[in-house]
């Protein structure tokens, strides 16, 4: 998920990291990843979401509890071809560590969100290290090491490699699918000689906006590093083209992807169903990893 803030028509990025606590760890419960966040003297349940955008984005109830109204500052953030306006303003925001810092909070019309009252990446809070507990170890486990990599908007992610090719991509608990864009699934079909296949189905992405997936299969066994992703599926109308993925079921009246001028966007989010042999997913902003513990 990503925010570009507006304002008539100037463009501007803005930094939303707060300082890092060295060596301390928050442990989170997946299935309860709601943190009681104060904003505005309100405590509000923030959802610490690894996909979550590194703003604090809120429900239009939430907003409207806190009595927010919009400001100059606008955000435009794009599903798909579907462009979503949210307004903005600022608030003094403390995650539990006392300190309370002024962010710039996003909100939308519609009430879209199910847990908690607001979401936000992992990369806001100030421990050097969060961990999200996925379930009870099992006997064998070892660690499989990724790349951290961060920035003010996106928050962490790592990178999956094929070639001279670099996908962002990010963890999500939202779905068990792990989900590619047109153009990731393309570089994933050619690296694994994959295609898609079956008929296309709703999948919703976020916001309650759901695009067409197809699933795809493979010859090889697609990995992000030793982590072997499965029920891949790729979103066959969006930004890039799925031309390039073979399909065993082409229909040659159906209307694919264009891309027409818009830039092809490469992104994957690992689902679920790619986690299931792990017990603990990490984010190490000290040592600059990510850590999975898996029965691999």
């Amino acid at each position: 998920m990503r925010f570009h803030i507006v304002a008539g028509l100037a463009a501007f990025t803005l930094s939303f990291a707060g300082p890092a606590s060295a060596g301390e760890e928050r442990v989170i419960d997946v299935d309860s990843r709601v943190l009681a966040v104060t904003v505005d003297d309100e405590e509000i349940p923030f959802e610490i979401a690894p996909d979550a955008p590194n703003s604090p984005v809120l429900a239009a109830e939430t907003a409207r509890r806190l009595g927010l109204k919009g400001s100059l500052f606008k955000g435009v953030h794009l599903v798909g071809r579907t462009k979503l306006t949210a307004r903005s303003n600022r608030v003094k925001i403390d995650f539990g560590d006392g300190e309370r810092r002024t962010r710039r909070a996003f909100f939308f019309e519609s009430d879209w969100h199910e847990l908690g009252g607001a979401m936000i990446n992992p990369a806001s809070l100030s421990e050097s290290v969060v961990t999200y507990r996925l379930r009870d170890a099992a006997s064998g486990e070892r660690v499989i090491t990724l790349p951290l990599l961060e920035n003010d908007i996106a928050g962490f992610h790592t990178e999956l490699v094929l070639g001279e090719e670099r996908v962002p991509t990010f963890f999500s608990f939202a779905r068990p699918e792990t989900m590619a864009t047109a153009a990731a699934g393309a570089l994933l079909a050619s690296g694994y000689d994959g295609q898609m296949t079956g008929e296309a189905r709703p999948l919703e992405i976020e916001f309650g906006i759901a695009r067409p997936v197809r699933t795809m299969k493979f010859s090889g066994s697609p990995a992000l590093g030793e982590l072997r992703l499965a029920n891949i599926v790729v979103r066959s109308q969006d930004t890039g083209s799925t031309d390039a993925i073979p399909d065993d079921e082409r229909d040659p009246n159906e209307i694919v992807v264009v891309g027409g001028k818009a830039k092809p966007i490469r992104r994957l989010w690992v689902g679920t169903d790619s986690l299931a042999a792990c017990s603990s997913l990490t984010f190490d902003r000290e040592a600059q990893e990510i850590r999975l513990s898996c029965a691999i």
